[in-house]
């Protein structure tokens, strides 16, 4: 087990894995472009920042966040909507 800290010094320190080749589908936003992601269920909250990854299934942010810096959070594409900012 990790303690919540230390889990959060890890993730600010590490380095980015390299990022895999994206596909986009037609219509989706391209890659450097803003956009926002949330489920698609009753979520009111969008998680916003540059799309760093897209292909059919999964779609990837990088946005900075206060604990850990620069960070790239991925999202299936199922069950998630998503919009250009």
């Amino acid at each position: 087990d990790i303690a919540p800290a230390e889990a959060l010094r890890e993730a600010r320190d590490a380095e980015p894995a390299t990022a895999r080749k994206s596909d986009p589908q037609e219509g989706d936003p391209r890659l450097g472009e803003r956009a926002r992601v949330r489920p698609n269920d009753n979520a009111r909250d969008w998680v916003e920042g540059e799309v760093c990854f897209i292909d059919a299934e999964e779609i990837a942010l990088v946005r900075e966040d206060p604990a850990v810096g620069r960070v790239a959070v991925h999202f299936p594409r199922l069950g998630y909507d998503w919009r250009r900012v």
